[in-house]
């Protein structure tokens, strides 16, 4: 590679990163901060006179999380993830739903953020604005698939509350409900939830039907509003009235930011592609919850294509789609209530 093509890769890259960073920070001074160098220094990397090192590459990807291969054209089917790494322990899951927000964050306020959603499940983001509904989520994951030894026997308790681990969650449903996303659902979306109530209800981990119950009517309440957002095309609902406003009364308070499509081809995992400026990075679902990422290009465009091909062929459920709405989500509460009813009858 030429000294010119290498600088213009750097530049490439850069502009990546410039893509990541809210619109109220400098380029210069996070190349600064970040490899600890002056700002004259700084502004000849952006230039291109001085070509970034391996340590220095390292150090920027690693603090943005983006992949240098994002940026190559070489088509060799061979991609790059990354995953967080997760022990059967508390920290473990306290420091994924930490490392969750700091991404849903850094999308929400980089440029022309994007999400591009194929729900096998209902995304588990939703579920952290739900307080009985979060904090039985909460526990099955460490509990179930996490296996920690500390949960191993013990049953649920709703009076028991994850207080940090919600709050962080709390926070996380609020980053999401920012960005611009497109969600392909299909009528198995809720299935893998109400597997999980009826799973622990069947085991007995549940002491009694009333709080199974409690959860359920959570999630209830969780898709009520979720046709909410799809029915005014936000995810950003007024929650101090009954009804909230239309998106088109106050644009600011409640953009357009939310699509919602049914899909009659089954889906077999969670994957997103987001986008931000010219960035883009695949997600995939990994180990139940977790997920493993992607800046590849080529990968990426792929996947691209992909879901557009799935949302081609989907129906779309949201804003003036009523019939179509209703039909899907009549089924998703039939669901709820034949397991509210299975609970209730003992």
């Amino acid at each position: 590679m030429t000294t010119s093509e290498a600088s213009a890769l750097q530049a490439q890259f850069l502009r990546g990163i410039e893509d990541v960073i809210p619109s109220n920070t400098s380029l210069v001074s996070e190349l600064s901060d970040i490899l600890e160098i002056s700002t004259d220094s700084a502004y000849r990397r952006m230039r291109g006179e001085t070509l970034l090192d391996i340590s220095e590459i390292v150090k920027l990807c690693e603090h943005f999380q983006v992949s240098f291969d994002a940026f190559s054209e070489v088509k060799s089917g061979m991609v790059t993830f990354s995953y967080l790494p997760m022990d059967a322990k508390a920290e473990s899951f306290a420091e994924f739903l930490e490392g969750t927000h700091r991404q849903l964050k850094q999308i929400a306020n980089a440029k022309e953020p994007r999400i591009l959603f194929a729900c096998r499940d209902i995304p588990l983001f939703y579920h952290f604005n739900y307080p009985e509904l979060a904090n039985f989520t909460i526990f099955y994951l460490m509990r179930t698939v996490m296996n920690l030894p500390d949960l191993n026997k013990v049953k649920y308790d709703p009076d028991f509350r994850f207080a940090e681990l919600l709050e962080v969650g709390k926070s996380i449903y609020d980053a999401y409900i920012k960005i611009p996303s497109y969600e392909v659902w299909t009528e198995s979306t809720v299935r893998s939830t109400l597997k999980q109530v009826l799973f622990y209800w069947e085991s007995g981990v549940f002491e009694n039907k009333e709080t199974a119950l409690r959860v359920c009517a959570d999630l209830s309440k969780e898709i009520e509003d979720i046709e909410r957002m799809a029915e005014l095309d936000t995810k950003i609902l007024n929650t101090t009235k009954d009804e909230p406003v239309s998106p088109i009364e106050d644009e600011a308070q409640h953009p357009v930011n939310y699509k919602l499509f049914l899909s009659d081809i089954e889906l077999t995992n969670n994957v997103k592609l987001i986008s931000f400026g010219d960035l883009r990075a695949v997600s995939l679902g990994h180990l139940s919850f977790n997920s493993m990422q992607t800046n590849n290009n080529e990968y990426c465009r792929n996947t691209e294509q992909w879901l557009n091909n799935i949302i081609k062929k989907s129906t779309l459920v949201s804003g003036t789609s009523e019939k179509q709405r209703l039909q899907l989500f009549q089924a998703i509460n039939k669901q709820i209530d034949d397991l509210m009813k299975r609970i209730s009858d003992g």
